[in-house]
């Protein structure tokens, strides 16, 4: 799912153009932990949404699933029975 939801937000953009700020400032959730580490891979619109780039794209999507399967290894070595 984590990586599915920047094309979620693509497809409900493209299919409801109306709603096209809504899923803006959704996709702008999910890349505004990405751009706190990289600010430069990310233009900055009024609002305070954001537009990413290429390489911001694809940080993101390499950051996201590491930092999922970095939680699970961890909970895993603390609460190894549960």
């Amino acid at each position: 799912m984590i990586i599915l939801f920047p094309v979620a937000t693509y497809l409900l953009g493209t299919v409801s153009e109306s709603n096209d700020l809504i899923w803006l400032a959704l996709d702008t959730g999910y890349y505004y932990p990405v751009y706190v580490i990289a600010t430069p891979l990310f233009e900055k619109l009024e609002m305070g949404l954001l537009i990413p780039s290429i390489g911001g794209r694809c940080l993101a999507l390499a950051l996201y699933p590491l930092l999922l399967f970095l939680f699970f290894h961890i909970k895993d070595k603390i609460l190894p029975n549960r």
